[in-house]
């Protein structure tokens, strides 16, 4: 059974008084120890007390956190990571394959998703105090936690963004004609999908960069370039911005053209306007055209 990732993304989930994974007091010892890799584990023995830890994002630094977890939820969180090493998944798809596949409870299979490294559960940074009055004389604080979730970038998501920026630095494409190339490369839709978003790539100019590569090689009407670009994967509003953003004389486009037809064939007057019009070219530019090659 496969399950495939999703494309990574920063979410903002606000709590109430709790965090996704179990976590107990930290001591001054643990506390500002800088750890290296999201999910590792270690232990603290300071003051005489062995205290278990995970390796958490707080802020922007790796951090150990201390964790308390039974043994259902180790061995869920192990097997976890065992899954995350040889592909990507999406939280509830790794929580499903841990539930049917691996025989943890739904409990410990969320509890895993969230420890295994894939969700990164930050110590809290915002407290915001609330106040309730009871009676007339006291008064109860409350407090709301904001817990930041991050997901990190899996190793096929990070050759998919690689792969889409190196194609870009080479060439224009459109984002579907991207999608399609970085498929035939061998990534997953969804992988392929993440790499060309992640450039943040503007449409409307790699649309102008491949028309103005055409035009480059031959001759085109304005309507037939967009029909080109639209065939290459751009949208009309894509296409069409790539073209008319070139300021390209058609005129003189009509008459490469026609140039082009009589190099390689004959042609009567009215035959080769009317193959300029099936071109694309408006009547005046076709007219244009055949003028000027001599007919």
């Amino acid at each position: 059974m496969r399950l495939r990732g999703v494309k990574s993304v920063l979410l903002v989930v606000v709590l109430a008084g709790s965090l996704l994974l179990p976590v107990a007091p930290v001591s001054a010892a643990q506390s500002g120890k800088v750890c290296k890799k999201v999910g590792a584990t270690s232990t603290d023995k300071s003051r005489g007390k062995t205290v278990k830890l995970i390796c958490a994002k707080v802020g922007k630094k790796l951090l150990w956190v201390a964790l308390t977890e039974t043994v259902g939820q180790r061995n869920a969180r192990k097997t976890a990571q065992s899954y995350l090493r040889s592909s990507s998944f999406s939280r509830s798809e790794l929580i499903l394959l841990l539930w049917y596949v691996g025989g943890f409870t739904q409990s410990e299979a969320e509890y895993a998703a969230d420890a295994a490294g894939l969700w990164t559960t930050v110590a809290p940074t915002t407290t915001v105090p609330r106040t309730t009055t009871v009676a007339t004389t006291t008064t109860l604080p409350r407090t709301t936690t904001t817990t930041t979730v991050a997901l990190i970038e899996t190793v096929s998501q990070r050759n998919a963004r690689r792969s889409a920026q190196s194609y870009l630095n080479i060439m224009a494409f459109s984002r579907t004609g991207l999608i399609k190339q970085l498929e035939f490369e061998g990534y997953s839709t969804l992988d392929a999908t993440y790499g060309v978003d992640a450039q943040n790539a503007n449409w409307n100019n790699q649309a102008k960069k491949s028309a103005q590569s055409y035009l480059d090689i031959m001759a085109f009407s304005r309507t037939g370039l967009i029909k080109q670009l639209e065939f290459e994967g751009y949208s009309t509003s894509e296409a069409a911005y790539g073209v008319d953003a070139l300021n390209t004389n058609w005129n003189e486009q009509a008459k490469k053209s026609a140039q082009s037809y009589l190099d390689n064939s004959s042609f009567s007057r009215s035959g080769l306007i009317d193959q300029l019009l099936y071109e694309g070219f408006t009547q005046g530019q076709a007219e244009y055209g055949v003028n000027s090659v001599g007919l």
